[in-house]
């Protein structure tokens, strides 16, 4: 019986042509893990931003590094904690307000509903 593995797109082909002497052993990667890789492509858009937090991880390391760099002396290692912890505090308030994070909820629900905990589900 034949595995329901699917086969890499033509895209890929087409970037294997143009690029597989250069990094021939990326595209051998993505060859055998195709499904994984393309999984990610079977959620919804808000969804997927919602897995996709490089951008909000290095925004907030941004942030830090522009905070800490702009004074050059501190008095003692707890005020670079403190300038440290200020800073996740407030990115993570801006985070938890994202717009439509209504929408990634239900969705959540509608995917996940069996996996979540009842008073994530009851808060909606």
């Amino acid at each position: 019986m034949r595995t329901a593995t699917r086969r890499p797109s033509t895209a890929l082909e087409r970037f294997a042509q143009a690029w597989g002497d250069r990094y021939p052993a990326s595209i051998d990667s993505w060859r055998r893990h195709w499904d994984g890789l393309t999984a990610f492509f079977k959620y919804p858009v808000e969804f997927r931003r919602l897995i996709y937090t490089t951008n909000a991880i290095e925004s907030l390391h941004s942030q830090m590094r522009k905070n800490i760099a702009s004074r050059k002396m501190f008095p003692n290692d707890d005020a670079v904690l403190k300038i440290l912890f200020l800073n996740i505090r407030n990115f993570s308030n801006r985070w938890s307000r994202r717009q439509g994070w209504d929408i990634v909820m239900n969705q959540l629900v509608a995917l996940f509903g069996d996996r979540l905990k009842p008073e994530v589900v009851d808060g909606l």
